[in-house]
């Protein structure tokens, strides 16, 4: 039987994940802290909806740009505090935009597997040529961020349910609860 990540595991992945996207997004001007969330996020609810598991191990809360890892900052700090990496805010027309500058390679080794990696790359080039916005806005219209209240997790299974129009379907709700309970992917598989 697997053992269960520790947390200074997950945490390891997700720093050195942040690094490797930071470091193919490092020429795109549409990347800032906005744009890693989005890609981390939709790089972790797509890969459970492949394997029951999420990539990083993050934990995602509602904030008003969308999901966000919720050891993104403390994670972030400590990039910089080792100088792995450093904050470069640019002024844009009407905001600031906040981005990750790597200063070393990503040590991805031992944390990730070649697919995962490749999947994380495939997240990135779709997501490329969108903007902070436009990528805020799609996660806005998913059904987990939508359901969950400001700073609250967002449960890797509510990736499960089918959106129509608006509104969830009950079937779809009660499916997916079903499926994360069944295959154990959720200790909180439970409607809110």
């Amino acid at each position: 039987m697997p053992t269960q990540p520790t947390k200074a595991h997950k945490y390891a992945k997700l720093r050195e994940m942040m690094l490797h996207i930071a470091t193919k997004e490092r020429d795109n001007p549409t990347f800032g802290a906005t744009k890693l969330n989005k890609i981390l996020y939709y790089a972790d609810a797509l890969w459970y909806l492949r394997t029951g598991k999420s990539l990083t191990g993050a934990e995602y809360t509602k904030l008003d740009h969308g999901p966000a890892p919720r050891t993104l900052l403390p994670a972030q700090v400590s990039l910089v505090r080792d100088e792995a990496a450093t904050i470069d805010i640019r002024r844009l027309p009407f905001r600031a935009q906040k981005r990750l500058v790597p200063k070393r390679e990503a040590q991805l080794d031992g944390l990730y597997r070649v697919e995962e990696v490749e999947f994380v790359d495939q997240i990135i080039d779709a997501l490329r040529d969108m903007s902070a916005g436009q990528t805020r806005d799609m996660t806005h219209k998913l059904l987990g961020w939508r359901l969950a209240d400001y700073g609250e997790e967002i449960p890797y299974y509510t990736a499960l349910f089918d959106i129509d129009g608006d509104v969830a379907k009950p079937s779809d709700i009660r499916r997916g609860i079903e499926l994360a309970k069944e295959r154990g992917w959720s200790s909180n598989a439970s409607p809110a």
